[in-house]
């Protein structure tokens, strides 16, 4: 398990709201507003992901991030208001400083991916895009579960996600590869 001591309750607090609030944001950029299964779909994917990886051991900085996120889920409501935008991406890069500066290179990646992945699932949860009828983008999220030893992949996005989430998406890699 990763010591997280060496940060203040204040900032344990930011990076463990950021995997999380990176999650909202992504599926709040194209609410569609004529229904909500996007969102609990969306909602599903990220509880699911939270509780994976707080739960794998082969990056242990990240799950003891995602154990912080999922032992203040009575945050999540008050963690949900992103707000704007620049100021969120630049708490991203706050969060991204303090892991650097207090724990190093290695559970900086770690926290990167756990951002990244984050952001995706949430993406492909419900398919936009492709497969209105959402009957293949939920189970790859356990695929995608399986993998969270690998390195973080910055790169394309897949199809199944909607332009607005690719641009967020594209937000966010620039914040992470920063």
């Amino acid at each position: 398990m990763a010591d997280l001591s060496k940060f203040t309750a204040e900032e344990r607090t930011l990076i463990a709201s950021i995997p999380y609030r990176v999650g909202v944001w992504v599926s709040n950029v194209d609410d569609n507003t004529g229904s909500k299964i996007d969102e609990r779909e969306e909602s599903k994917a990220m509880e699911a992901a939270i509780s994976g990886l707080a739960k794998q051991n082969k990056a242990p900085f990240a799950a003891a991030v995602m154990q912080g996120v999922e032992q203040n889920k009575s945050s999540w409501p008050s963690w949900a208001s992103v707000a704007d935008e620049g100021k969120f991406l630049a708490e991203v890069e706050t969060a991204l400083n303090l892991c650097k500066e207090k724990a190093g290179d290695k559970a900086l990646a770690q926290y990167k991916q756990t951002i990244w992945r984050m952001g995706m699932v949430v993406a492909q949860a419900y398919g936009e895009q492709i497969d209105p009828d959402n009957e293949m983008h939920f189970n790859r999220l356990f695929e995608w579960m399986g993998s969270l030893g690998g390195g973080a992949n910055l790169g394309k996005n897949p199809e199944n996600i909607s332009d607005a989430e690719k641009a967020a998406l594209n937000k966010l890699r620039t914040v992470l590869k920063g």
